[in-house]
């Protein structure tokens, strides 16, 4: 089929309630009727890649059994925007407590990035871990980022990132972390090998797969994302970071999310910062 077949018809009603139920299972993620323009030039473009003649068939066959394209709808839905440095308290609380705190001058750190999109926020964290490790206020550090969107997992395992996305980088970190492609014409930036080697990316669905064991992260972001899902959902979530921290563990959220109703097993640092409440996860249960 040319491409001059395929059409712009309108996503209807009924394949968006489709499309929405879908993810909704699949991911947890919630796409309402307002989000509906939004969810059309997506798939729009999936469309035209498979040079599908309507959005209606693209639907039928990205949503078929065992369909290839499965995986690609879902990319296309779940990537969300993100920047260096976002929320920059977070990073300027973690270099006072990481200062300040002796114990992780034996130890190695391990840090979470949950929700990590295309790797700005495991490499920001990677920055500030490294400076402070040079400092000698910590042993080492080790970040486990992960997401569920292939396409975002590709960018951030290149640690690949154009002169844009880099501008909220602070020029001292620029000269000690990054390196400039040789074809200035490209504009191109590359993380160190030495911070790449510490940020470990994987796919994680944070609503169907497993989480880490009891006790095994210092330090967990998940910032910005649970928006996106229902209250029941979003709870057994914060119950899930809450086990696998260690105890007195500190856990990150966005600034348009909060920890209501689970103020038992989380006190408040400073707004949207948390520590975990010793041996929480035995006073608490998480429905799986």
């Amino acid at each position: 089929m040319s491409s001059s077949m395929v059409q712009s018809d309108n996503l209807t009603p009924k394949d968006h309630q489709r499309v929405a139920e879908f993810i909704d299972a699949a991911v947890g993620i919630q796409l309402p009727s307002h989000k509906r323009s939004l969810i059309e030039s997506r798939l729009r473009k999936r469309q035209k890649v498979n040079n599908m003649a309507t959005l209606s068939k693209y639907i039928d066959y990205a949503l078929a059994d065992n369909s290839p394209e499965t995986i690609m709808l879902i990319d296309a839905l779940t990537t969300n925007k993100t920047y260096f440095f976002r929320e920059s308290s977070h990073f300027d609380y973690i270099e006072s407590f990481l200062s300040h705190n002796a114990e992780f001058k034996n130890k190695t750190l391990r840090v979470w990035s949950a929700g990590c999109s295309t790797g700005e926020e495991a490499f920001s964290l990677a920055m500030i871990l490294e400076s402070l490790r040079r400092d000698r206020h910590i042993s080492d550090f080790r970040i486990d980022a992960t997401d569920i969107s292939v396409s975002v997992l590709q960018t951030a395992r290149s640690g690949v990132y154009t002169e844009a996305r880099i501008e909220s980088i602070p020029e001292s970190m620029r000269k000690l972390y990054l390196l400039k492609s040789r074809n200035s014409e490209k504009k191109l930036y590359k993380m160190c090998k030495e911070l790449r080697q510490k940020v470990f990316f994987d796919e994680f669905n944070l609503i169907t797969d497993t989480y880490p064991k009891s006790g095994s992260y210092d330090l967990i972001f998940c910032r910005n994302v649970m928006i996106y899902f229902n209250n029941e959902q979003r709870n057994n979530m914060i119950r899930h970071f809450n086990n696998s921290l260690t105890d007195e563990g500190v856990f990150f959220i966005g600034h348009s999310e909060g920890l209501t109703g689970n103020n038992d097993i989380f006190k408040q640092i400073i707004p949207t910062v948390y520590r975990k409440v010793s041996n929480a996860s035995h006073r608490h249960s998480v429905d799986t």
